[in-house]
């Protein structure tokens, strides 16, 4: 059965079509019933991507946990890439971004990595 039947017939029967005919002043002129509809919709509830962001001053990036800022602030932003490839120079920011590159380009070779020196960039 439809959630709202009883709402539906209430507002129903308090709305009465009247088969007389009236001026169309006199039907104006008549209280209207108000229609208050329940809500059907719940309110939406504060998620990681409607809530308050941490953004970094330096990029503009923005990031929904303030660890992540920190770890971008220390590791990534106008930082160069810390992870070299050994077979190749391939440079990444995050070690799985490079683990990625070595399954792809380096396929059967032994996945290993090192942090380049600041003065290789």
């Amino acid at each position: 059965m439809f959630p709202y039947s009883d709402f539906v017939t209430e507002v129903a029967e308090t709305i009465e079509l009247s088969t007389s005919t009236q001026s169309y002043e006199d039907v104006l002129a008549q209280p209207q019933p108000s229609l208050v509809l329940p809500q059907i919709v719940a309110p939406i509830p504060t998620t990681a991507k409607n809530s308050a962001r941490n953004i970094c001053h330096q990029c503009g990036k923005s990031y929904v946990h303030l660890t992540t800022l920190k770890r971008h602030l220390r590791y990534e932003c106008n930082k160069p890439p810390r992870f070299c490839c050994v077979y190749c120079p391939q440079r990444c920011k995050h070690k799985t971004d490079l683990k990625s590159h070595m399954l792809r380009c380096h396929k059967g070779q032994k996945l290993s990595f090192f942090i380049c020196d600041d003065n290789e960039a």
